[in-house]
């Protein structure tokens, strides 16, 4: 008797184990079809892919496999979508922003090339345009020839300036005419359409901001008469060391009537330190708010919009920048559940346990697409991404 027990509990782990094994096989078969289908249901009869829109691929709750096998997969029309203006920045680090921004040129009002930097000779006190050597002629060829609309606003970095280099560079009039003169001579020289100045985080409280202010109207007005637009970078609402803000409404006011477009870095609101969303919508919202009040001005804000994540690792408050291929990585290697911080509008995961513990922020169809709406509902000119090379190929169906 107990060796037939034996043998029928034997034969009962056998049926168990094959019947467990066909389940699995019959789930693993029901998603590689939904995720075929996912993706030929993108095709018309025509043979054109739509857009991630008209695909319905924009959720809440995306699954990792989905975006596995759709994130490389743009739609065939390359028009655009978006109606508000958009500005990418492309640096010469990333070889994709060159490739991805030629491809859906007509999808952008500006491109911003990040190739170019302001540089302070101490010993002499001269200041130079550096630079030349990153410019891609051929990138600008294609984005010409792709859509001759597009305008170029490659930027310009006031690169290692002291508080003092500042002062003393801008110290008069007839050195600021010098570092304007420098700028609209390359603008011309290259066939640019403007200028897109980055001092880094600086408002009205800083010593120099009078001589500041003075160079930037000064710079306006040579560029307007070369039809020229002039751009400038400004940091979100995020308190300084002594709890004011670093760049006001009053900063603002004062700027707005010679500065073409303000590119306003919402982005990077969280820390090693206090990791979470890397921009939250009520803090894009609370940003955009605290500076304007005439709709008019408005219109020159262009809202931060991040291409890129963070993977931080929250026990040894640790952070590390991610772009598109470091999260595709990650999807393939920890198969997450994708979860919506509903309040912060954007997608996170987690991975690993104790000291090991990490959570991902980084950007999605569905996160990208609520700020584009809320641009729209701010009344703001539009957005400016950073960068271009640092996304997912799909969002540019969105733009």
């Amino acid at each position: 008797m107990a060796f037939k027990s034996k043998i029928n509990l034997l034969i009962l782990i056998v049926v168990t184990i094959i019947y467990l094994i066909s389940i699995c096989n019959s789930a693993s078969k029901y998603r590689k079809k939904s995720i075929k289908t996912a993706i030929d249901s993108r095709i018309t009869s025509s043979g054109e892919v739509l857009n991630v829109i008209e695909a319905n691929l924009i959720e809440q709750t995306p699954a990792y496999n989905v975006i596995l096998k759709e994130h490389q997969i743009t739609a065939t029309k390359l028009t655009k979508n978006f109606p508000l203006e958009t500005l990418a920045y492309v640096t010469p680090w990333n070889s994709k922003g060159y490739e991805l921004t030629a491809k859906f040129a007509a999808k952008f009002t500006y491109l911003s090339p990040v190739w170019y930097q302001i540089t302070w000779n101490q010993l002499n006190s001269i200041v130079s345009i550096n630079g030349q050597q990153d410019i891609k002629q051929d990138w600008l060829a294609s984005v010409r020839i792709n859509s001759p609309s597009t305008k170029i606003i490659p930027r310009f970095i006031f690169d290692k300036f002291s508080y003092n280099d500042y002062a003393v560079a801008l110290e008069t009039q007839q050195k600021q005419i010098q570092i304007v003169s420098l700028l609209v001579n390359e603008i011309n020289s290259q066939n640019y359409s403007g200028v897109a100045i980055d001092t880094g985080l600086i408002g009205a409280r800083v010593p120099f901001a009078n001589q500041l202010f003075s160079f930037l109207g000064l710079l306006s007005g040579a560029l307007h008469e070369h039809n020229k637009m002039l751009f400038y970078a400004i940091p979100a609402m995020i308190r300084a060391d002594h709890g004011s803000y670093l760049f006001e409404k009053k900063d603002f006011e004062l700027l707005a009537p010679f500065i073409d477009r303000f590119s306003l870095m919402t982005y990077d609101f969280s820390s090693q330190m206090k990791p979470g969303p890397t921009s939250p919508i009520p803090w894009i919202v609370y940003s955009v708010m605290s500076l304007q009040s005439d709709p008019q001005m408005a219109a020159k804000l262009l809202i931060g919009l991040n291409f890129y994540g963070y993977d931080f690792a929250t026990k040894l408050r640790l952070s590390n920048p991610i772009i598109a291929r470091d999260y595709i990585t990650l999807l393939e290697q920890q198969k997450p559940t994708i979860e919506w911080d509903d309040r912060a509008s954007e997608h996170y995961f987690t991975y690993g346990k104790n000291q090991n513990s990490h959570v991902v922020y980084y950007p999605t169809l569905k996160s990208i697409s609520d700020r584009l709406e809320e641009a729209k509902r701010l009344g703001v000119g539009g957005v400016s991404i950073w960068e271009a090379g640092q996304g997912l190929d799909y969002f540019f169906d969105l733009l």
